[in-house]
């Protein structure tokens, strides 16, 4: 089994991706939202343990630059290629080091924000104590952290799944990682295959765990399930430990879920009645959902924190929201219901044309968050009037009902991209080094992208320097060479006179469509 490996991540090394949760805009907003006043993001000293290679830093370095970026990691292999895409892309705010946290020079100073992303849980007790105290002893006055970890109820079931995975290589004698991958998937699918009764409980958890690791690349399982160390807890009892060190819950990345309103009426009613704190009331809420997975945001103890919402609050924030309405036409002006929908099944009914102007115009805006005071004036201009206080008023009050239900973003600080290409389409240097190496670039919401073939040609050339006709002898010369294929009915075309006809569209089409994924930037 790898226990006994040197350095298990310079071996496999974990792909170093964007986590959009653990964002310092997103614990700033989370913050702000619960009556701290953290240092604004822009110029913030923000630390990550576990930077890996960058893929999470790097990117938000590159669009806050006058803030101060620090990443430790144990893996020298990770750490040095790292330096090197930062050294490219000439970002001289970062700072990445190899090491522990622990062994961390203390003329680093404090930090606003400390983020710690997939690490608690797959290192020993004295080393999270240490985190903890790390936190406690480096944050800024009004610092937050973020620490993710696996937690129980959920945890409970994943844990026999690993077990048995981890008892099969026991009889191997320090495999490689490559070999430890591959017969760990294949203990679980002949353990999955072979349950007495496949209509069990049982049964149906395994195969669902098999279909979820088996869409999960090699890096992923060796290290999140084959690991030594894999230590779920439940919230109450990472909370204890965190008071331990005199640092508070602040609350969680997910906000959906800390609010008890998002059960039936009567769950919530219990929950509220049961519980006399909030982390009593968390914990209840993660035995009704069976949860597995905690981003949890810490601050110093002793902060009175404000936990009842109220809608004045979202003034001081951008906004955006993923709705969508029903209806290409949707009724502004009458009193008839209209339905908005979000890409992941969240719905909406009102025939109140404040909200319903309110929220198509957060629609024609996504992915852009924009100011309280500008939704309000592009609701009026759809409106054609003026709105009165009590029409402000139920906005507002709608607005909070989906932030707590999670289909209404906030951010503290002012959008990085544009819907609007321009003359000279422009996207940042770290997603267009990412385009030449594959399909999989972050954008300025910090997210992954997954390009289609005509955005993995025209992205890398999307420097500020090319214009329109540039980019449509580009697409012309990759249908030419048959680099690029046009499609018609399922068919290649093959006559030039029709794919001619099409650069144009083809090329307006795939500039909205990257605007759209939040990659031109202003």
């Amino acid at each position: 089994m790898p226990d006994n490996l040197p350095n298990a991540y310079d071996l496999m090394p974990y792909e170093s991706l964007p986590f959009p949760q653990s964002q310092p805009d997103r614990l700033a907003a989370v913050a702000a939202l619960f009556g701290l006043e953290p240092t604004p993001v822009e110029r913030g000293r923000i630390l990550e343990i576990g930077c890996a290679s960058g893929g999470n830093l790097l990117p938000l370095a590159a669009r806050y630059p006058h803030a101060e970026w620090v990443g430790v990691d144990l893996s020298a292999v990770q750490i040095a290629a790292g330096r090197e895409l930062a050294a490219a892309a000439g970002l001289a705010n970062v700072q990445l080091v190899e090491g522990s946290f622990t062994t961390l020079p203390d003329d680093l100073g404090s930090f606003d924000y400390v983020i710690a992303h997939g690490i608690f849980s797959w290192i020993d007790d004295t080393l999270q104590q240490a985190m903890l105290r790390f936190c406690a002893e480096r944050l800024a006055p009004q610092g937050v952290a973020y620490i993710s970890y696996n937690t129980y109820p959920g945890w409970r079931m994943r844990g026999i799944v690993r077990d048995m995975m981890r008892y099969h290589l026991s009889s191997f004698d320090n495999p490689s990682p490559a070999l430890a991958v591959q017969q760990a998937r294949a203990m679980l699918q002949f353990a999955a295959g072979h349950i007495p009764d496949p209509d069990s409980p049982y049964a149906r958890h395994l195969q669902a765990e098999m279909s979820t690791l088996a869409a999960q690349p090699d890096y992923y399982l060796f290290h999140d399930h084959l690991e030594a160390e894999n230590r779920p807890l439940y919230f109450h009892e990472f909370m204890a430990q965190a008071a331990g060190v005199s640092l508070q819950y602040l609350g969680e990345t997910e906000l959906s879920t800390m609010f008890a309103s998002n059960f039936p009426a009567e769950v919530a009613e219990t929950v509220l009645r049961i519980a006399p704190d909030i982390v009593r009331a968390e914990q209840y809420m993660d035995f009704l959902r069976n949860r597995m997975f905690r981003q949890t945001l810490l601050c110093h103890g002793g902060y009175p924190l404000r936990r009842a919402l109220t809608p004045d609050l979202l003034q001081r924030f951008h906004l955006a929201s993923p709705f969508r309405p029903d209806s290409a036409t949707p009724d502004l002006f009458g009193s008839s219901v209209e339905g908005f929908h979000t890409p992941t099944g969240a719905t909406l009914s009102s025939e109140v044309p404040v909200v319903k102007a309110a929220l198509v115009a957060l629609a024609a805006h996504w992915p852009l968050p924009i100011t309280y005071p500008s939704l309000l004036a592009d609701t009026a201009a759809r409106l054609l009037r003026p709105l009165g206080g009590t029409e402000e008023a139920t906005l507002a009050e709608i607005l909070l009902r989906t932030l707590v239900a999670g289909v209404l973003e906030i951010w503290t600080t002012p959008p990085t991209f544009t819907l609007q290409p321009g003359k000279l389409p422009m996207v940042a240097f770290l997603a267009r080094k990412m385009a030449r190496r594959g399909a999989r670039v972050t954008n300025e919401r910090h997210e992954t992208v997954l390009l289609d073939p005509v955005g993995c040609e025209l992205l890398p050339l999307l420097d500020g320097t090319h214009g329109r006709e540039d980019l449509l002898g580009v697409l012309r010369h990759d249908f030419r060479s048959g680099r690029l294929v046009l499609q018609q009915e399922g068919a290649p075309v093959q006559e030039e006179a029709v794919w001619e006809a099409q650069l144009a569209p083809t090329l307006d089409a795939a500039l909205d469509k990257l605007a759209r994924s939040a990659l031109l930037i202003a």
